[in-house]
């Protein structure tokens, strides 16, 4: 019996797609078993549910109304001393350039507010962020008068 090439191929081909969709039954039977006999973990199972929900990467340079109240202060000098003391200290890196006693500004809602020590008559429950700004870019931003960094307090939703 002789064979076409367009027959052989037609036969190689579903004999190839028929070796490839069979899987022996003991494959079967150890994949279902297995996953009958591993019994779930219970930490595995409560993962999901007990996990708290993850917060959003956000800029290291800001601070929310939300992580005052949480820290329980009183003012936004208290909650910016709990979070991020480092804000109310001047940086020097431009004092030469210049001021020789740089300070750091506290800009709110657009504009200058004064020193660090207004921080203290500001309620949290009145701001929607605070945002620092280092020093290069604040004197940029808002003259020398804030070459020692600056403050920017956000009181709007």
């Amino acid at each position: 019996m002789a064979m076409t090439i367009k027959t052989a191929t037609l036969l190689a081909a579903c004999f190839a797609a028929s070796a490839l969709a069979v899987r022996p039954a003991t494959a079967q039977t150890d994949t279902v078993s297995a996953t009958a006999a591993a019994p779930a973990t219970p930490a595995a199972a409560a993962t999901p549910a007990a996990a708290p929900a993850a917060r959003p990467r956000r800029n290291r340079n800001e601070i929310l109304r939300a992580d005052m109240v949480e820290k329980g202060a009183r003012n936004v000098y208290d909650g910016i001393r709990m979070l991020h003391a480092a804000w109310l200290r001047p940086s020097r890196s431009l004092s030469s350039s210049t001021q020789q006693n740089p300070v750091v500004a506290v800009i709110r809602d657009g504009s200058l507010a004064g020193g660090t020590g207004i921080l203290r008559d500001m309620s949290v429950d009145a701001v929607a962020r605070v945002e620092y700004v280092e020093p290069s870019d604040a004197v940029q931003r808002y003259g020398t008068q804030a070459a020692g960094g600056a403050i920017v307090v956000y009181t709007g939703g």
